[in-house]
């Protein structure tokens, strides 16, 4: 999901064209940019997807067009660690999948906070440490989602009543649904 985000998604995108085992279909949902995030996202090849601001419903409408069986969501702002990270992701998950009788199961990465002012670094420590685990009110979009466009499909999606704390919901229904996994690797986000 973009608003406004010309100063983020292009760091984003490079990463994403640099993963390497991994065909990527890359979808950035707009919520009425008016700077040149959109512009930015078709230069980079990605398919755009123009929804009123929501964040929910800006994720439901892109994984609607998504034709690819695995659905990663990340913010604008997110930064991955190496070429390899969403290869050996999607291989984990598969797998954990596969072991699952249902197959319902969602992962998240760890994060890494990108600062620019000194200062609390023992509350940031605090939650790169907590977002790790796999425990009640723990995870957020900020992680990336990452699961099957099935298991997706069956959860209805991102609550599009809420204005923020939609990832924190669908977390919470993924949580009594299925189970979260930490994935390999971390995730970079702005403070």
């Amino acid at each position: 999901p973009t608003l406004e985000e010309a100063s983020n998604l292009p760091r984003l995108l490079r990463q994403l064209e640099s993963q390497e085992a991994m065909a990527l279909e890359t979808i950035v949902a707009d919520g009425g940019s008016n700077d040149e995030t959109q512009e930015i996202a078709r230069r980079h090849g990605a398919i755009l997807v123009e929804s009123p601001p929501n964040r929910g419903r800006q994720m439901n409408r892109g994984a609607a067009v998504a034709s690819a069986p695995w659905l990663l969501f990340l913010h604008a702002d997110s930064g991955l660690g190496s070429p390899e990270q969403l290869a050996e992701a999607v291989k984990v998950l598969d797998s954990t999948s596969k072991a699952r009788p249902d197959s319902r199961v969602a992962g998240h990465f760890r994060l890494r906070f990108e600062r620019s002012q000194p200062g609390n670094a023992i509350a940031y420590r605090y939650y790169e440490a907590k977002s790790a685990l796999n425990r009640p009110e723990c995870t957020n979009g900020d992680q990336g989602f990452l699961m099957s466009k099935a298991f997706f499909d069956e959860l209805g999606g991102f609550d599009e009543s809420l204005w923020f704390l939609e990832d924190q919901r669908l977390a919470e229904t993924i949580r009594r649904r299925g189970a979260w996994i930490t994935l390999p690797g971390e995730l970079a986000t702005s403070a």
